[in-house]
């Protein structure tokens, strides 16, 4: 009831864009999809936009159309949700995807990324994932690691992302 009372004064003000922080946290799964199919109806009723901020890949699935991941104070991957999901463009949002407990089965272990977020204004020179990614090399701690295209209304921040990409689809065809 209090992320609908939370819902509702947000929109007291008719906004054109609702910044939903963690909307089902702590909700259990009956209540958490009453939640989400409440903001697909408020969007199309208000004709607004939502920002939704969560760690939660399944609402991701759910309701996004596209996804920000951020690491480490950085905007590191963004795309429609379909393709990130498929074939991430960046290790970190593969290693969060692989961390999904949806994937898990029987008594296998969830693989953890291994080390430690840096502390804020700590940054490693380079890349920020640097210090945890498996596909890092020398270079990815010579200079900030710009943005670039890697498809269609797509980014990442990944100089490997064309190595780290061409492994997931060797996976997927093996």
């Amino acid at each position: 009831m209090a992320q609908r009372v939370a819902i509702a004064r947000a929109l007291a003000g008719e906004p054109r864009l609702l910044v939903a922080d963690e909307p089902t946290t702590a909700l259990d799964v009956t209540v958490q999809a009453e939640i989400l199919s409440l903001l697909r109806e408020l969007q199309v009723e208000k004709h607004m936009a939502i920002l939704i901020v969560t760690h939660d890949w399944g609402v991701v699935a759910d309701i996004c159309d596209r996804a920000v991941v951020m690491y480490a104070g950085q905007v590191i991957e963004q795309a429609d949700v379909s393709p990130m999901f498929h074939r991430p463009g960046h290790p970190y949002t593969k290693a969060l995807l692989a961390a999904n407990p949806l994937y898990a089965t029987g008594a296998e272990f969830l693989p953890a990324i291994p080390g430690e977020v840096p502390q804020p204004g700590k940054w490693p020179q380079g890349c920020h994932f640097q210090n945890r990614c498996q596909y890092a090399t020398s270079e990815c701690g010579t200079v900030p690691i710009q943005l670039v295209e890697i498809g269609l209304n797509r980014i990442s921040r990944c100089i490997r992302h064309e190595v780290m990409m061409s492994d997931a689809d060797r996976e997927v065809n093996e």
